[in-house]
Parts: structure tokens; C-alpha cells; sequence
């Protein structure tokens, strides 16, 4: 039972847009926040901007603790809460800045508020609105009725929910480090040809080898000299083969007929459709299909460590995804297996992440703005000496296999979170 909970209107416990940019505010540059660069709490990016090139919308000042709430479609949970904000740090008017009284914790407020009961009446609301977009106002959010405990109850709550982001926020840190690391790995041996470059150069071997981290076999592997081919300059030996020749299989998926029950209820045959790739690993789909679903439709089952690609609609054309178990997808993108005699799913994940902006380049030239399985199979990339490749594969493969066990990590500990907030919101476990 609820012992000393008092319920309120959320208005009498928060103050909302209470603070914009005015010319007063003298800043040669802005670090701006926009509606779509923050999910769920995690902030993708900070746009830095001259002050006089901002865009209209960057007018919300936020402080320590302010949470910032997307007033357009709030089920795609562009919400989050802000912790010691640089004072140059502006955000889009498409956010609700709500910032709590003394009687209220943030962190709890925040907790409260990114319920998924709470989303989906915000939502219901934002679908029935006369706006453009499906969208709220400050308003809506100030007439909802919250029940508080005390204070010291609710830093409390906000602290055992607050523990689980943590170790979340954690484990995504380290994952966008191991990225980072072999994307620069990539990078080095594959686009700018460091070793190659040195070597050419005439640099000592030994000075070259403890620069790269290289073993002396691995030194030998790499060539000293450079060819032309359609691509450019390229180690010699090396060699430009179109996309398809590396891989076992290279095709796209289906969706069964939504029209009948039976393809889709109680399926237990993950179906991803393009949404859901983030340049990361597919764990759980948000819908699964039967198999009679999938026995009547052009989708079609892949095997786990399956790279997807988005080839529909520009500007997600070539957003990627690996699959961690056997699924089916969507015709929007296409499944490409790596063969393994001659690269790795991990070179072959990295290489596409690469060359995003050249296969965008070709979406954007076609009448639809997609990409063909058939433009996608001929489209031309570096094939590197297969030694090399598994050189590479050996030293990447173990950031990828932490990686992925991280997103597994982060899925239970989301999920325990998620099932523990309402409870404890809501007062039937007290703490």
C-alpha cells in the first residue's frame, strides 16, 4: 500500500520550458541537442554550431537535472535527463525542458515519467492532436496526475533504477570504445594503408613493426608498393572485386502477408524489418513470424552472424545490423553472408560501414532513392590478401564477441530495470 503518498498535478511539482535564449546570451558557438540525437536517455550527438548559423529551434537552456522530453511522437522515446550540461549547451524547442521543485527528485520524475503506461497515454493523446506530427503540449504533460512518496523515498527509488542505467551507460561506453578501436584498425590497414605507405617510404622495419603492433610475420604480409585500379591506389597483390564475389550469399527478405493471423501470431521466427538496424547486434525482434508465415512469403531464414543492410529510403540506405541467431527480415534489406575463405563477417561489417556514403551516393541517383540486390551484389569494394584479412579478423574478432555480449548484457539489465520501475513507482515495493 501507498503510506504517505501525495498525489499532485504534475505542474505543482515541475516547472517546464522555464528558461530561452535571449540576446542577452552572448555565445560565439552553441552545443546543440536535437529531438532525434537522444533516445532513451543515450545521447548519440552534440552538434556544435556558430551561434549565428543555429537553426531557429535551438532556443531551450537546460541546467543540471533537467529533463528533456520530445513533444513529437513521444512513443519513439527521444527523452532524457541532463547531468552538468556545459553552459553552452542548447536544445530544440521540440522538447518539453522539465525541471523539478524542491519537492520532487528529477531522477524520479524522470523514471516516472518514461513509464510505458505513461508514454502510451501520452501518445494516444499526441495521435489525436490537429498538429502536423503527432505531437503533445507542455500542457498535456502539466495536467498529469503523479502520486509522489516523500523525498527521501523517492531518491531512494530513483537510486536502485539509477544503479541499473549506470551499469548500462557502462557497458555501452565500452562498447563504443572496442568500435572505435577497430574501426581505426580498419582504417589503418585498409583505407589509409599505413603499414604500406611505411614500408614504401623506406621507414626501418623495426620502427614500422612496434608503430602498427606488428609481428614480423605480420609484417612480411603487407606489400611496399602500390597499384592503380578503379578504386585508386591499392597495395599491390590486392585486389577490387565486386561485393557479391566475397560473399556466400547475397539476397533480400520478405514480409508475410499482414492480412493473415496465422503468419504472425505466436510466431516464434524473428522478423526484423530495417527500423531496428543500428549498426549493432539483432537480438530480440520486435515481431516474430510462424512458420507457415515464412513457408508463404518471399522471407526467407539467415544464419546468425548474417550482416543486414538497409537498401530502402535515403538517407538509412546502408545502416547495418548482425544477426545473432538465425532470422528472417524484411524486402528492405538485404542479407549478406560472408564468405569465410575469403573475409570475415567483421571485415565485411566494417568495410560496408566504410563506404555507407558511396552506396548512399548511389541511392540517391535512382529514381526511388533505393538500392537493388542486383546494384548491391556489383558493387565494387578493396579485397585485400586473404592472409591479411585473417590477421585482421583474429585481432577484431575478439572486441566484436565482447561487444555483442555487452548488447546481451544491456538487453537482461534493461529489461529488469523496466520490470522493477513500475513497481516501485508505484509504491508495491517500498524501499
Amino acid at each position: 500500500m501507498k503510506f504517505h503518498w501525495t498525489p499532485y498535478k504534475l505542474k505543482e511539482l515541475v516547472a517546464i520550458n522555464s528558461s530561452s535564449v535571449s540576446k542577452k546570451d552572448k555565445m560565439s558557438y552553441i552545443l546543440y541537442l536535437d529531438t532525434g540525437n537522444i533516445t532513451a536517455g543515450k545521447i548519440e550527438e552534440l552538434v556544435e554550431l556558430p551561434y549565428e548559423k543555429a537553426p531557429s529551434r535551438a532556443k531551450r537552456k537546460v541546467k543540471d537535472n533537467s529533463i528533456v522530453y520530445s513533444m513529437v511522437r513521444p512513443n519513439q522515446k527521444h527523452y532524457g535527463i541532463i547531468k552538468k550540461p556545459k553552459p553552452n549547451l542548447i536544445v530544440s524547442t521540440g522538447f518539453a525542458v522539465i525541471d523539478a521543485n524542491e519537492q520532487a527528485d528529477s531522477q524520479y520524475i524522470y523514471y516516472w515519467l518514461t513509464q510505458k503506461h505513461i508514454t502510451d497515454f501520452l501518445q494516444a493523446i499526441a495521435e489525436n492532436s490537429t498538429s502536423a506530427y503527432p505531437a503533445i503540449r507542455p500542457e498535456d504533460l502539466e495536467n498529469l496526475d503523479i502520486s509522489i512518496p516523500p523525498i527521501e523515498e523517492q531518491k531512494r527509488i530513483a537510486d536502485i533504477l539509477g544503479a541499473f542505467d549506470d551499469k548500462i551507460e557502462l557497458l555501452q561506453k565500452q562498447n563504443t570504445t572496442l568500435e572505435n578501436m577497430a574501426k581505426a584498425l580498419f582504417k589503418s590497414w585498409f583505407v589509409d594503408f599505413d603499414v604500406v605507405h611505411a614500408k614504401q617510404q623506406g621507414q626501418p622495419k623495426a620502427t614500422i613493426m612496434q608503430q602498427y603492433h606488428l609481428t614480423e610475420e605480420l609484417y612480411n604480409l603487407f606489400p611496399s608498393s602500390f597499384e592503380p585500379s578503379s578504386l585508386g591506389p591499392i597495395p599491390t597483390g590486392w585486389q577490387v572485386k565486386e561485393l557479391d564475389f566475397l560473399c556466400k550469399k547475397c539476397q533480400s527478405g520478405g514480409t508475410p502477408s499482414t492480412r493473415k493471423k496465422e503468419y504472425w501470431e505466436n510466431g516464434n521466427i524473428s522478423w526484423f524489418s530495417t527500423k531496428e538496424l543500428q549498426d549493432s547486434f539483432l537480438l530480440d525482434s520486435e515481431k516474430n513470424i510462424t512458420k507457415l508465415g515464412l513457408e508463404n512469403s518471399s522471407a526467407k531464414l539467415f544464419p546468425k552472424g548474417t550482416v543486414l543492410m538497409a537498401i530502402y529510403a535515403s538517407p538509412t540506405v546502408g545502416r547495418l545490423g548482425i544477426l545473432t541467431h538465425e532470422s528472417t527480415f524484411n524486402q528492405a534489406a538485404v542479407g549478406l553472408i560472408a564468405n569465410d575463405k575469403k573475409i570475415s563477417k567483421e571485415y565485411l561489417f566494417l568495410l560496408l560501414q566504410h563506404r555507407r556514403e558511396d552506396l548512399n551516393n548511389l541511392a540517391n541517383g535512382a529514381a526511388q532513392q533505393n538500392l537493388s540486390v542486383g546494384v548491391v551484389k556489383a558493387f565494387k569494394v578493396l579485397y585485400p590478401s586473404p592472409l591479411v584479412t585473417d590477421s585482421f579478423t583474429k585481432q577484431v574478432s575478439n572486441m566484436f564477441n565482447k561487444m555483442e555480449s555487452n548488447h546481451k548484457q544491456i538487453q537482461t539489465l534493461t529489461e529488469m530495470r523496466d520490470a522493477l520501475l513500475p513497481r516501485l513507482i508505484s509504491g508495491k515495493i517500498r524501499v
